[in-house]
């Protein structure tokens, strides 16, 4: 499969991530969207670990080709053969999380800070731990 955008870039990518939604690596698909199954090039992270998850979410960054969870059939090197099991919808996009584990801070638009245990990100929002009180309606940023 070819798709480029405008920039020159591949559109292509995907990421991969366990049935847990842990991101296992990233990769560029080769197949077309009509085969029957679906090949990725790892192109980040461990291929081993692709293949140990054996049932892999599979979310190309391009929102024209449909998110899939798949199981290994196949691996030979960094590409990695997956028998699609189902579609995953639109919902995934909109919900899609990432596992994450980092200290940052909160920023209370009126001023002040207070320190924050990050656990998962989306385009969305954040889920962390925090000992600070939050106050309804008031907008905080996070750094």
């Amino acid at each position: 499969m070819a798709l480029w955008n405008r920039n020159g870039e591949s559109d292509n990518v995907c990421l991969l991530l366990s049935k847990e939604s842990k991101m296992l690596a990233r990769g560029d698909i080769e197949s077309e969207p009509e085969d029957q199954n679906v090949i990725v090039h790892v192109t980040g992270g461990e291929t081993n670990d692709v293949v140990a998850a054996e049932i892999v979410q599979i979310i190309p960054v391009n929102h024209q080709l449909p998110s899939v969870m798949g199981q290994v059939i196949f691996r030979r090197g960094n590409r990695v053969t997956f028998e699609p099991m189902r579609k995953m919808g639109e919902a995934l996009r909109a919900n899609f999380r990432t596992q994450v584990d980092f200290a940052s801070f909160v920023y209370p638009k009126d001023g002040g800070r207070a320190p924050i245990r990050a656990l998962d990100l989306s385009c969305g929002g954040i889920a962390m731990y925090s000992a600070a009180v939050f106050k309804v309606g008031t907008v905080y940023e996070v750094v």
